[in-house]
């Protein structure tokens, strides 16, 4: 499939600022420098939708509570295609590299057998993971990337994810045993394990986490909340993550795995099948990555193809 005639018919559609400059940058090859560009950019940044979440950030650079709503608006911003230069995201930056560093603190945690399990894996997970999406080389990263990739190589060593030596390896590691450890396909190590910051996992490694998260509808929880390897229709509707655009989220962030080259075929094939009369992919209601001013006519399917383009080419992962 030939993308970039696919956006230049989306671009034929007169799309909304934010959608536009989407499509310039991420599929036709634009000049980011040009004049064409830095003003449109402009528009982007000025977007109403934009300002708002400005205004919400805190002066520390998060939006609370850390663990939901931070990482939502980063996700959308990165979503509009900013550039990690701008200032909300560079005060994200900034807040997560101080909270990793032990300089601030969220003062939140989860019900857990061992109350560390908040503090000192799931928070410093969530940060470097998202501090991956916006500064992928910084050495935080790759300080808890060799962490986390190291105890994603020990809970595999067999090629086959294990639930005991995982929870030994956290053990020794952490200093404490805890029920329910992270797996190494949770959403926050698939993004931070991704090798767009680097590879650090052997192919088997990469190979045993892509296989257990696509067929075990419990690992990207919340994201999707059903097998990621059964293939569903766009117009399936149903409740708690498992409807087409969450599927196609799950896929997308699996997707980065070096592994999953090897088996997206018949996902892409189906995918592609999902199309509707004018061969674009028009998603039946909204979802959490809306692009466009108006999510209704042609915004919807602008939208949902950018949408579903950003999984075919690899664009795109949060």
């Amino acid at each position: 499939m030939n993308y970039q005639e696919v956006a230049e018919r989306l671009m034929a559609m007169q799309p909304d600022p934010i959608p536009r400059y989407v499509l310039m940058k991420e599929y036709l090859g634009a000049d980011l420098r040009s004049k064409e560009m830095q003003a449109l950019y402009c528009q982007v940044c000025e977007h109403p939708r934009i300002r708002k979440i400005e205004a919400e950030q805190r002066p520390d650079g998060d939006w609370a509570p850390f663990h939901g709503n931070t990482e939502g608006k980063i996700r959308l911003l990165l979503n509009a295609g900013l550039d990690i230069q701008h200032p909300a995201l560079k005060k994200a930056r900034d807040y997560l590299v101080d909270l990793l560093e032990g300089r601030t603190s969220t003062g939140q945690g989860e019900k857990q057998d061992d109350p560390r399990w908040y503090s000192m894996m799931l928070e410093p997970l969530i940060a470097a993971a998202m501090l991956s999406l916006i500064d992928p080389q910084h050495e935080l990263v790759q300080k808890h990337k060799k962490i986390w990739g190291g105890l994603a190589e020990k809970a595999s060593e067999k090629g086959e994810y294990c639930l005991e030596a995982d929870r030994e390896a956290k053990a020794e590691h952490f200093g404490f045993k805890v029920k329910r450890p992270i797996p190494p396909f949770n959403y926050f190590n698939l993004l931070l394990l991704s090798p767009r910051s680097g590879r650090i996992l052997s192919p088997e490694t990469d190979q045993a986490i892509v296989k257990h998260a696509l067929f075990n509808e419990t690992a990207l929880g919340y994201v999707y909340n059903e097998r990621p390897g059964t293939c569903i229709p766009i117009g399936t509707k149903r409740r708690d993550s498992r409807d087409f655009w969450h599927w196609i989220r799950a896929l997308s962030i699996i997707g980065q795995m070096d592994a999953w080259e090897n088996i997206k075929e018949d996902y892409e094939s189906f995918i592609l099948g999902q199309r509707n009369e004018n061969g674009l992919w028009e998603l039946p209601g909204r979802f959490e990555f809306i692009l466009s001013d108006r999510w209704q006519g042609k915004g919807k399917m602008i939208d949902s193809t950018i949408f579903v383009m950003r999984l075919l080419t690899g664009k795109k992962a949060f």
